[in-house]
């Protein structure tokens, strides 16, 4: 399984996460964002 990692940690970028897992083909490691607000956080697990 390939690494994946998701720029944008907005809703769009959620539902993209799910259909990703959902497709079993990626693993997500991680989610990058400008948003300095979202530093740390977890999104969806990822």
């Amino acid at each position: 399984m390939s690494e994946l990692v998701l720029i944008a940690a907005s809703g769009l970028a959620r539902e993209v996460l799910t259909m990703v897992r959902a497709s079993g083909q990626y693993d997500v490691v991680g989610v990058l964002d400008d948003d300095k607000e979202m530093a740390g956080i977890t999104v969806d697990g990822a």
